[in-house]
């Protein structure tokens, strides 16, 4: 059966606002062809430390959790929040829940000053259809805000975000426009890579015919692919020969200046990492260096491993100009 509704979690995906997909992805998931939500420990585990997430702000910010209501859907919007407080004393508002956790205040993921609305878009377009829903459902108690509580490195901080009524009409008019394209079968544009290799898994036995325009495109895909592997390898050949040159040295300078570097195959050492930093360790069901990279990159340099013998040296030596001489 054909959803006659957009949710507010789907919202960011409507818009093509969330890091999670695309409008395609949801088309095709609302039609029932999308693939199978992965689902893991960590996830669940994610899931788990919502309440936990929320009864800290309780305490921290003197808000009173309430039993979740039943909001109202409005038109094409729909909604199921995370949690309810009173504010005051008296008005009633949507608490959304984030465990982010590897970001922090001021952080260019879109984090800013506790207090505010800065927060990720999607997460904010999401809070705009809970409030408009909420003021909807209870108008003679709903709050004119909805409050965004985010695990962040820091700690629980609080978001506010004021409630919007043009923006919540315009995302209203937008779920329209889009569930009309799901009962009539007209999927949106695709917007990625991803996008196009979908919409060629679900169409059978198509040739599209071109003209010139798209055969010069062809063309110079092609040509490109061959300069790129001509100039991958003209770039090998040269890093060869300044690695003959250095030899065993780290460092290639000229005129007292450096030039290059040969950087050997470093490796993270995982149990250092456990030993030393157990508080973080315990965040991963398994120790994911990717992130830890990302997010904790000081600590990640302190774990990661130089070869001690040439046995060790398992892949080809690299060679890095600066980027004042390059």
């Amino acid at each position: 059966m054909t959803p006659n509704t957009i949710t507010a979690s789907q919202v960011p995906l409507m818009l093509g606002q969330s890091k999670w997909g695309t409008p395609l992805t949801l088309y095709y998931d609302l039609i029932g062809e999308g693939p199978p939500r992965e689902d893991n420990e960590l996830l669940a585990e994610g899931r788990a430390f919502e309440r936990t997430i929320a009864e800290i702000a309780e305490q921290k910010f003197a808000i009173g959790l309430v039993p979740t209501p039943v909001l109202q859907r409005f038109e094409n919007l729909s909604g199921h929040p995370d949690f309810a407080v009173i504010v005051d004393g008296k008005r009633h508002a949507i608490l959304e829940v984030k465990n982010t956790l590897f970001h922090d205040v001021g952080e260019e993921i879109g984090w800013g000053e506790p207090g505010t609305d800065r927060v990720p878009t999607a997460y904010w377009l999401q809070c705009q259809v809970y409030g408009n829903l909420m003021q909807r459902s209870f108008p003679d108690t709903a709050h004119d805000e909805v409050l965004l509580a985010a695990r962040l490195r820091s700690g629980v901080q609080l978001y506010r975000i004021p409630i919007d009524h043009d923006v919540f009409a315009r995302i209203n008019e937008e779920a329209g426009q889009f569930l009309d394209r799901v009962e009539s079968r007209n999927p949106p544009d695709p917007q990625t890579i991803d996008d196009f290799r979908r919409r060629w898994a679900v169409v059978d036995k198509k040739i599209a015919t071109g003209a010139s325009e798209q055969l010069e495109l062809a063309r110079s895909y092609a040509r490109l692919g061959r300069e790129i592997k001509a100039l991958e390898a003209q770039r090998e050949e040269v890093g060869m020969h300044l690695l003959g040159y250095m030899q065993d040295a780290q460092v290639l300078e000229v005129d007292g200046r450096k030039i290059a570097t040969a950087s050997v195959n470093r490796k993270f050492n995982s149990d250092k990492f456990i030993t030393l930093h157990p508080e973080i360790a315990s965040m991963f069901t398994k120790l994911d260096t990717a992130a830890i990279s990302k997010h904790y990159r000081h600590l990640y340099e302190t774990c990661m491993e130089v070869p001690e013998s040439p046995a060790q040296q398992t892949r080809v030596l690299r060679v890095s100009l600066k980027e004042e001489e390059a």
